[in-house]
């Protein structure tokens, strides 16, 4: 089987996704790219807890499936991921969660409080809400791409979150963060923190 240990990868990352509580159930969904025109993505319907690399799904540039017999599809999302690689050439993976606190922000439509913590100010950046549209849908893609193209995440309005890395492990480890600065944000509103932390 081609591409094995970028399988194992997204195997790994997937589960650590799910042991964090970031993908409940089959929610959720990873990519990166494998070569030119050859994106792996994690496949539609199935736990992230789960995942074996024969499940990972092989796809060319247009989303079109590459491994032949393979009884697995590719995540009902795979526009949306397609979307990041043709945004930004520099796009290597693309994870996409749905992490408790940052997908509060995203349930009530506000940007995440990035500027609360240094570390989020100067290593992930503003993160904005975009519009509501249904999951899976081309209009989900057009809410979210002019937020990729500035940055490396963006909250789903009613929905979760969107990171991107130059690798899978740097996308992961922005969800990551962005969890993180959720979760402060949280907590510095119930000590009243304002906007700045004060």
């Amino acid at each position: 089987m081609k591409f094995m240990p970028e399988r194992r990868l997204l195997c790994e990352l997937g589960k650590r996704l799910w042991e964090k509580g970031f993908t409940p159930a089959n929610d959720g969904n990873l990519s990166l790219k494998a070569g030119p025109d050859r994106i792996l993505i994690t496949p539609s319907g199935v736990s992230k807890s789960l995942l074996t690399p024969d499940m990972i799904v092989l796809v060319d540039g247009e989303g079109e499936p590459l491994d032949d017999g393979s009884p697995w599809s590719a995540s009902s999302e795979i526009h949306l991921h397609l979307m990041c690689y043709n945004a930004r050439p520099g796009i290597g993976a693309v994870c996409h969660a749905h992490p408790p606190a940052a997908t509060a922000y995203a349930a009530v439509g506000k940007p995440l409080p990035h500027e609360l913590l240094d570390e989020s100010r100067t290593l992930l950046g503003p993160v904005p809400c975009a519009s509501f549209a249904p999951a899976g849908s081309e209009e989900l893609v057009r809410a979210a791409q002019p937020h990729i193209l500035a940055g490396k995440a963006v909250l789903l309005a009613n929905h979760g979150a969107l990171t991107v890395g130059k690798d899978l492990t740097e996308a992961f480890m922005v969800m990551e963060r962005l969890e993180h600065t959720a979760l402060v944000g949280l907590y510095a509103g119930l000590l009243g923190a304002g906007p700045a932390g004060k």
